[in-house]
This record gives C-alpha cells, sequence and structure tokens, in this order.
C-alpha cells in the first residue's frame, strides 16, 4: 500500500515530486493500493484549542474514490496505475513546449528523464492512480503473478477488480511477456464497465 497525505504547506513551497525514466530503466507495474489521509486524520483540536495527533486506522476495501478539495478525502482508496498511464497525465498549453500542467502540478521532460510531475498532494493522488475502466480512453489494466495466476487489475466504476487472465482472453501475444516487459495489458473493449479482450501494450 502507498499512502499519500496533505502536505505541511501550500504548493508550491512543499509539493510532491515523481521522476520517471525511460520504461527500460524505470517501471511502475501499478495494482497496489493507493490510501489517501488528509489532515483531519493527524490533528484533534479541543476545545482549549490544544492539538494532539490522532493516527489513522487504515480500512482497506475493494473501493475506489476520487477526493474532493475538502477536508474529508479520510481514507479515499484507489488502485496505483502503471508507468506507462502515470506518464500520459498531463496537459500541454499553447506556445509552451518547456513544460506542461496537471491540475495545478507541473509536468516537464527530458530525454534522460521523460516525466518529471511536482505538485500537491490532491494532484499526485490524481496522477497516479487507477482511473475507471469506463470513463477513460488509456485502458492500461496493471498485469501480476498472484496466486501462480496472471491477473490484471482495473477500476469498475467504484469497484477495484483483480481478475485472472486466460490465454482465450489475449488478441496477441503472450500474458508472460506482458508481465515480464510491461507489467500490464491493454484492454481492448468494454461489457458493463469491464474489459472482455485484452491485447499487448504498445510503447
Amino acid at each position: 500500500m502507498m499512502a499519500v497525505s496533505k502536505l505541511a504547506n501550500s504548493f508550491p513551497y512543499s509539493k510532491y515530486i515523481l521522476k520517471l525514466g525511460t520504461n527500460t530503466q524505470s517501471l511502475i507495474r501499478g495494482g497496489g493500493m493507493l490510501y489517501f489521509v488528509d489532515t483531519d486524520a493527524s490533528m484533534v483540536l479541543d476545545d482549549s484549542g490544544s492539538v494532539t495527533p490522532s493516527p489513522h486506522t487504515v480500512f482497506i476495501n475493494d473501493g475506489a474514490y476520487d477526493i474532493s478539495f475538502t477536508l474529508a478525502n479520510s481514507g479515499k482508496q484507489s488502485a496505483l496505475a502503471p508507468s506507462f498511464a502515470i506518464k500520459t497525465r498531463k496537459d500541454t498549453l499553447p506556445g509552451i513546449t518547456s513544460y506542461a500542467v496537471f491540475g495545478r502540478g507541473i509536468v516537464q521532460s527530458s530525454s534522460d528523464l521523460p516525466y518529471v510531475f511536482a505538485g500537491p498532494s490532491e494532484e499526485f493522488f490524481y496522477a497516479i492512480k487507477l482511473n475507471s475502466y469506463t470513463t477513460t480512453t488509456n485502458r492500461h489494466c496493471p498485469l501480476a503473478w498472484v496466486d501462480s495466476a496472471p491477473t490484471a487489475v482495473y477500476v469498475n466504476n467504484n469497484t477495484i477488480t483483480r481478475a485472472v487472465i486466460k490465454s482465450a482472453d489475449l488478441i496477441d501475444g503472450l500474458v508472460e511477456d506482458a508481465i515480464s516487459f510491461y507489467g500490464y495489458i491493454r484492454g481492448n473493449n468494454k461489457s458493463a464497465g469491464r474489459p472482455t479482450k485484452f491485447s499487448m501494450p504498445v510503447e
């Protein structure tokens, strides 16, 4: 599980930074749990104005939730996206080539580091979470061996689903190659919010 928490100061004085190399240098397979802890989970303000620490108790289930810009985000979770999907999380600006944006965050790239993100906690959470399969055009499903079975992860609306992949589910390629070289597989279509066929990644 990876936890993302609120930072001490507002951006840019406090920020999350994520640097990803080329696909052969750094690979985030994704699929693990991503968990948000807000400031309301770390302290309690009593009637006298005193602040005391309040450790947050973690509850994990198969839910996948978006966060809002409030103090009621503690416990919201999703699955971690693979690095190939993370690198697509940026919006270019007309006439600007030195950087892109992602919400309030900044994204830069170079030949050595194709993806560098710097931004506040909310944007960082959105930059690395696995989006709903039904609403995204980048249908990257993390893929790994789970109990000796090739298992893909995707989000169906607000539910994290882990499904065993069979050879008949692939349009092309081998599951073993997708796991070894990429760590994810592409969903090619959807039925009731879930992939029914898969294909090898194209990078």
